[in-house]
């Protein structure tokens, strides 16, 4: 099972995540509800996966790459989740 006690943002990954309509506001709330955390399909974005709820009720799906501190991961990018996402949450 992975472990997310932290997340790591900068200026670069907060401009990623806010091209595709994501704050970083709404990536921390993921952490706060309901959440999944599965490996990456796409190859080169990063290692995991992280699919969850927003308080408003958004589905997003952040991709994830690890830090070299244990349990910290850096957002690399994020968008509402499609339907197989959403499906992975839900199981």
């Amino acid at each position: 099972m992975v472990r997310i006690a932290e997340v790591e943002f900068d200026d670069y990954n907060e401009g990623e995540l806010a091209a595709h309509g994501v704050s970083a506001h709404e990536v921390m709330q993921l952490l706060e509800n309901v959440f999944t955390v599965r490996r990456n399909k796409r190859s080169g974005a990063g290692e995991r996966q992280l699919i969850g709820r927003t308080n408003g009720g958004r589905v997003l799906t952040v991709v994830l790459a690890p830090t070299a501190i244990s349990d910290r991961w850096r957002p690399v990018t994020g968008w509402d989740s499609t339907a197989s996402e959403r499906r992975a949450l839900d199981d």
